[in-house]
């Protein structure tokens, strides 16, 4: 959690960083939450590795990680909607960076593209540090 998105994450909730260090493993696809008292962060692994200084660019984003990510957090929250309770019947929107664009080195167009088919139930915002 030493770069990018992950390491404004961990500078601005340092609870939420604690709680994905403290996993004993990972598995890709993953998705781990940390409900704090104003804000909800969803750790997504798409990943193993990441782009380094020096090495040359290539892609560690798994996109199948991306889509298994996705459609769980979509279960979730059509569950949530259907229930009519839970986080994202609350607030029906999820706020993220392009993930696994950048370190992750997969192209953003490609990830986008999962994500909107994936997604149907809750509005994504996405940003850019």
């Amino acid at each position: 959690m030493g770069k990018g998105f992950a390491k404004a994450l961990a500078d601005t909730y340092p609870e939420a960083a604690q709680i994905y260090l403290d996993q004993p493993g990972y598995t890709l696809g993953q998705v781990i939450p940390w409900i704090g008292p104003d804000r909800i962060v969803l750790h997504l692994i798409t990943q193993e590795k990441i782009q380094r200084k020096g090495e040359p660019r290539q892609r560690w984003v798994s996109y199948d990680a991306v889509r298994a990510a996705f459609a769980m957090i979509e279960r979730g929250a059509a569950r949530h909607l259907a229930r009519q309770e839970g986080f994202f019947f609350d607030q029906p929107r999820l706020a993220i960076p392009k993930i696994g664009s950048d370190l992750g080195g997969g192209d953003w167009k490609e990830i986008e593209a999962i994500i909107e088919q994936e997604i149907a139930s809750i509005q994504v915002v996405v940003y850019e540090l």
